[in-house]
């Protein structure tokens, strides 16, 4: 019975610590201690431990002592993270280093890099670089905080006057010789740049006598190259990769501090797009799904430029990483030009057709197209009706006065002259509105051709002119 209750507790003991230990993950700082010479730059590492289990998300609050180090700059670049909801960031009052970061895809290993910051020393003591809070959570899509632990760092910033290294030569002024170094070529130092050439300046303070420069790949570089004369210029052809330049004054009362300036190159494009509709490049629906994806081997893809028939649009290079479906489309074929654009400004780009039948969406503007074509032709039908109305007004005027008129004659043979001019002077009023409308409708003639009708209207009317002037012509003749 003893047994079996030793049994059954060890199970539960399993159970219950089995989970904590398979599903743990730690945060570190890298190196786990040291010490540096004040004016020296510090890298520090954040590192994430998961060799079980697959992670997604890694956040967290790094703090330091504000008196003794100064952050120089925060870097991402070799981070296992792909996606930042916000930049890392640090306040150097507050002596604090926020960072938020994601893997898409997820991340699991022994070491992962989250991000390198890098520290300055700025006073001669000892302080802990610490973590005030961290968590990693879990890739199993329910987000779970596997976090088991966060671990951190202790520094000691010597003076000049006892040198930790015999590498460094540097007297009590040293901290007050601290180039300002800039860049016109790559002037932003976390910003990738595609230009292998840099040019480099910094002002050397009063009273300096020498400089050392020097250029490598390690934030924690010394300058060994010695200008006796002290240049405040300087240009170098890198290749690509993260570059540190130092620079390290002197003037009579010893070397100072180095001064590091970060430099991000890289010159080479993506690799080539992988490009492929899933379901075909035909499509009976308006919209049609592709994939299209690549991966930059130095600074990463920062967005894709997708351009359809010459309609062009950006994305983020996270919809890369999986189907995505295209705006739809008008029946027909349509041309895909799919550009993706590294965090340098190097492209790489790749084209592909599509075919949407049957049903594609209407031309935006057809609709309103419909409606103006529509009214023009309910304009021009209402133009033609009012005269068409005028002419037929005009002509059955016509013919009555004139039929009325020889009626009259016929009845009163003998009518009296005023009486004569009074309808001779209706005649000519007639005939005026009858020639101002045929003059209307060769105005139109001048815009638009006539049609048949209307032509054929003019000639009717023109021959009615002719006979009313005939007949009061006559008139005018049998009276005298």
């Amino acid at each position: 019975m003893r047994d079996f209750r030793t049994y059954f507790l060890l199970v539960g003991i399993f159970l219950f610590v089995a989970p904590n230990i398979s599903f743990a993950a730690t945060l570190s700082l890298i190196p786990a201690s040291g010490s540096y010479v004040v004016g020296s730059t510090i890298p520090v590492e954040v590192l994430v431990h998961s060799p079980s289990t697959s992670i997604n998300a890694v956040s967290g609050v790094v703090t330091f002592p504000p008196a003794l180090f100064s952050v120089v700059s925060i870097s991402k670049s070799n981070s296992v993270l792909n996606f930042w909801p916000t930049e890392p960031s640090y306040s150097q009052s507050l002596g604090t280093v926020s960072f938020e970061g994601v893997r898409i895809s997820g991340f699991q290993g022994n070491t992962g890099q989250v991000i390198t910051i890098v520290l300055r020393a700025k006073h001669a003591g000892q302080g802990k670089v610490a973590f005030k809070s961290g968590q990693v959570l879990a890739n199993n899509g329910k987000g779970t905080d596997i976090t088991s632990g966060l671990s951190g760092t202790t520094f000691t910033v010597h003076t000049p006057a006892s040198p930790v290294s015999k590498n460094i030569v540097t007297q009590s002024s040293g901290i007050d010789l601290l180039a300002q170094i800039t860049s016109s070529t790559h002037p932003i130092q976390t910003k990738w740049y595609n230009t292998s050439h840099v040019v480099l300046n910094w002002t050397n303070v009063q009273g300096v006598t020498a400089v050392r420069l020097g250029y490598d790949q390690n934030a924690g570089g010394l300058p060994l190259v010695l200008y006796m004369n002290p240049i405040s210029h300087k240009e170098i052809d890198l290749k690509d990769g993260i570059w540190y330049f130092h620079v390290q004054e002197k003037d009579s009362n010893g070397w100072g501090a180095v001064s590091t300036f970060r430099m991000q190159i890289d010159s080479v494009p993506p690799l080539p797009i992988l490009l492929q509709f899933p379901n075909g490049a035909t499509s009976t629906t308006a919209s049609l799904a592709v994939s299209f994806g690549t991966t930059d081997n130095l600074s990463g893809i920062s967005y894709y430029k997708l351009t359809i028939d010459g309609h062009s649009f950006t994305i983020t290079w996270q919809k890369g990483s999986s189907v995505y479906a295209l705006p739809a489309e008008a029946s027909g074929k349509h041309t895909l030009l799919v550009e993706a654009y590294d965090k340098a400004g190097n492209s790489v780009e790749a084209s592909s057709s599509f075919t949407i039948i049957g049903t594609g969406k209407k031309s935006p503007t057809s609709p309103l197209l419909l409606f103006m074509m529509g009214w023009q032709a309910i304009n021009y039908i209402s133009l033609i009706l009012v005269i068409l109305t005028a002419l037929a007004v005009g002509a059955f005027g016509g013919w009555y006065l004139w039929h009325h008129f020889h009626a009259f004659r016929r009845k009163y043979p003998g009518m009296s002259r005023e009486t004569h001019q009074a309808l001779h002077k209706q005649f000519d009023k007639l005939t005026e509105a009858i020639t101002a409308e045929v003059m209307r409708l060769e105005k139109i003639k001048s815009k638009r051709k006539l049609t048949r009708e209307e032509t054929q209207i003019i000639e009717n009317l023109k021959k009615l002119i002719q006979k009313t002037e005939f007949i009061v012509e006559n008139d005018i003749s049998e009276q005298k």
